[in-house]
């Protein structure tokens, strides 16, 4: 046990008369059980949320349970009504909240409201967002003193060794101030305690199944949340952006096979959420998930759940990981997730380096097997320009990923970017915004969860850092959504670069001016939410609730929420098929530029063709359209895709035209939205589907059945 004092390194803490308690207690010595609240909060004042069962909290309350039984009672609790209506019902002894970066703010106002209400209630905050580094602890500590006991990391063992110590007591209250291993403390001098670290729950069958004993039901049954399995904890890597990249997570443990696949049977029987998220850092990085995802795929083809699988798999292209992406083909793309390509960037940040080589085989694969092969880049990583950054791009384009998105770099609070050698070392200047679903009303209190965004490094300045977001807005409408793919490759394979497309497009908003324009209000509003200080967001948030709730409650936040809100200005005003004619004209000019001739007749029967495929591929959301268009064309479209666009469409030319169907891939999912227009406006149908998918935004083109083979 150790304590730390301001200004001193930490030390032991023997001259502290710290209480110690025996093991194996089983019944309270109160005389009643234990009262346990444990709490994992999201915000429910804003529309369109993208919640996932609480599996965090649940794996705790039947640890708990399981260990101590009847002598302690456990609630759940998700939302702050329903932290009321308990809290109206009985005092909890312990009140344990969950804390992430999503609801640190809202969890630090209930707290403040129950121990105002409640000041004998024992309070325990833990989570990814609990600092474990001794510097950040001291400031985080004493900056915000709401809880009586922190807890970072697994939660599981330190809340039940808390638990434990306030069985053992007559006044459970009286654990305060006490060292409690594996937790942290703050006492009313100031000083900070921490009891000794705790290891990994080492056999993860220690946890019974939150799912099979019945803790979840209730969320299942719940349209609101998606429905989260995790199969195994740790991550091997070493990532400086996440959370996930300190040493303790590195080990590898795995809950059985049997088990897993229970819960998938228990979840498919009680969910009414479509969906199914894997929370494992990289899904397939062991031999046993194959066996996991032939049993995913025996209960799709079943019971037709789920009609979406959101995972991420290994960050390697493994026997294992082909393995599972094929027997999961229809739910998950071949995702690899790049975040970038420079060697240097991918040094700086520790990330595993991508040989050429292997990423060929990636889209080798995916060719072979008509896959969806996807990837995900982080702008403005330490050590990245926008031309390594765009030569990045332009590398996974040469492969063909069907899908690429690129995210902003957010710093996340105990990633090794957070600290501050690594922001000097590297140059990273922030800003502070609302994020995603960040905004909270408890009480009367007023909450904000912020992001805090890199908006400069040493090698990008800030006013070419926020520029480059407009390009951004494009490039992920283009390839992320695949509103313009095929025009995308139908350029890359007539020499002409989409990035640089994109680019001369931003430079001449004469020529584009309704791309120029949606662009400009995509960068106008991100830059507008983004202040210098915390304090500063919170003002600004306030305002807009006074001014414009509906911007607060429609949930605009968030760089991807924002993009898609524009998105969906885009669409519902009705500019999309400018849109697809501005890129279609920017990309003959930069033709004619580089071949020095006027197009063909050939070349522009090409480009009308590919143009009307882009257009009648949207799938409209505000009013119901058939399951099936028929476009016809004198080129092998399909014979194109299944190529990967490896070659010109010139190449695809057939001796009489044939007809091609565009289908709707579930079309129940769309009708369902169709049938749940209600009162609502045309703009938040669409705001709404983004929050819950982006799958199956386009048509699926297939070769009409009538039409002779190609």
């Amino acid at each position: 046990m150790v304590i730390e004092q301001p200004g001193q390194t930490f030390i032991p803490v023997e001259s502290l008369n710290a209480r110690t308690f025996g093991h194996g207690i089983r019944a309270a010595a109160i005389g009643r059980p234990l009262v346990v609240f444990l709490a994992h909060l999201h915000s429910t004042t804003g529309k369109n949320l993208r919640v996932t069962v609480p599996l965090g909290m649940t794996y705790v309350h039947s640890y708990l349970k399981a260990r101590f039984g009847d002598a302690i009672q456990i609630k759940q609790l998700a939302t702050t009504q329903q932290i009321n209506e308990a809290l109206n019902e009985q005092v909890p002894d312990v009140f344990a909240f969950g804390n992430y970066s999503w609801n640190t703010a809202l969890t630090n106002a209930v707290i403040g409201v129950v121990k105002q209400r409640h000041p004998k209630v024992v309070v325990a905050v833990a989570g990814p967002n609990i600092p474990t580094e001794k510097p950040i602890a001291q400031a985080g500590l004493r900056r915000n003193q709401a809880a009586d006991f922190y807890i970072s990391r697994e939660g599981e063992h330190p809340l039940a060794n808390l638990v434990e110590t306030c069985l053992g007591l007559a006044d459970p209250s009286d654990v305060k101030g006490t060292v409690v291993d594996g937790c942290y403390s703050l006492t009313q001098e100031g000083l900070i305690l921490q009891g000794d670290p705790l290891d990994r729950v080492g056999v993860l069958e220690e946890i019974p199944s939150p799912y099979l004993t019945g803790l979840c039901d209730d969320f299942l049954a719940n349209p609101e949340f998606i429905p989260l399995l995790q199969t195994s904890r740790g991550c091997p890597y070493r990532c400086t952006f996440c959370v996930a990249g300190h040493d303790w997570w590195s080990k590898l443990r795995a809950f059985s096979v049997e088990r897993v696949k229970e819960e998938i049977d228990y979840i498919q029987a009680r969910t009414s959420n479509p969906l199914l998220r894997i929370a494992d850092e990289n899904f397939g990085i062991l031999p046993r998930d194959v066996e996991i995802a032939e049993h995913i795929r025996k209960v799709k083809d079943t019971f037709s759940y789920p009609s979406v699988v959101q995972v991420y798999t290994d960050k390697h292209l493994t026997k294992n990981v082909k393995q599972v992406t094929l027997l999961m083909r229809d739910l998950i793309p071949l995702n690899i997730s790049f975040q970038s390509l420079d060697k240097q960037v991918l040094k700086n940040i520790k990330r595993v380096n991508v040989k050429d080589t292997a990423i060929e085989e990636a889209a080798a694969f995916a060719r072979e097997h008509s896959l969806v092969l996807s990837t995900e880049l982080i702008f403005g990583l330490p050590g990245e320009t926008i031309d390594s950054f765009t030569n990045s791009l332009d590398k996974v384009l040469d492969h063909r990923f069907d899908n690429v998105v690129i995210y902003a770099l957010n710093i996340l609070d105990q990633a090794e970017m957070a600290f501050a050698e690594y922001r000097e070392k590297f140059g990273l200047k922030t800003r502070f915004a609302l994020s995603e679903n960040g905004y909270s009303e408890y009480d009367s209190v007023q909450t904000f969860e912020m992001d805090e965004l890199v908006v400069a490094t040493s090698t990008i300045p800030e006013q070419e850092y926020l520029r480059f977001f407009k390009f951004i807005f494009f490039f992920n409408f283009a390839l992320f959504y695949g509103w313009l793919r095929e025009l995308v490759f139908f350029f890359e394979t007539n020499g002409v670069r989409a990035t640089s497309v994109i680019r001369s497009m931003l430079a001449d908003p004469e020529q584009c001016p309704t791309l120029a324009e949606f662009a400009s209000r995509f960068l106008t509003g991100h830059r507008a939410m983004m202040r210098d200080t915390r304090e500063e967001v919170a003002e600004l948030i306030r305002e807009l609730a006074e001014s414009q709730p509906e911007q607060v409650t429609d949930n605009q936040f968030g760089a991807m929420r924002y993009q898609y809100a524009v998105f969906s200005d885009l669409f519902t005003e009705g500019r999309f098929a400018e849109v697809v004619h501005e890129f279609a004209q920017s990309g003959l000019r930069l033709h004619r530029e580089l071949t020095g001739e006027a197009p063909s007749d050939s070349f522009r029967a090409q480009l009308d063709v590919i143009t009307q495929l882009q257009i009648q591929s949207f799938i409209p959301l505000h009013e119901p359209v058939p399951e099936t268009v028929v476009l016809e064309s004198g080129y092998d479209l399909v014979g194109w895709k299944n190529s990967n666009f490896r070659q010109p469409l010139a190449d695809f030319a057939l001796v009489e035209p044939a007809r091609f169907s565009l289908r709707i891939e579930g079309y129940q999912h769309h009708e369902r939205l169709w049938d749940a227009r209600g009162n609502d406006d045309i703009r938040r149908i669409y705001l709404r589907s983004f929050a819950s998918t982006n799958a199956n935004r386009r048509r699926h083109l297939e070769l009409c059945e009538e039409s002779p083979q190609a």
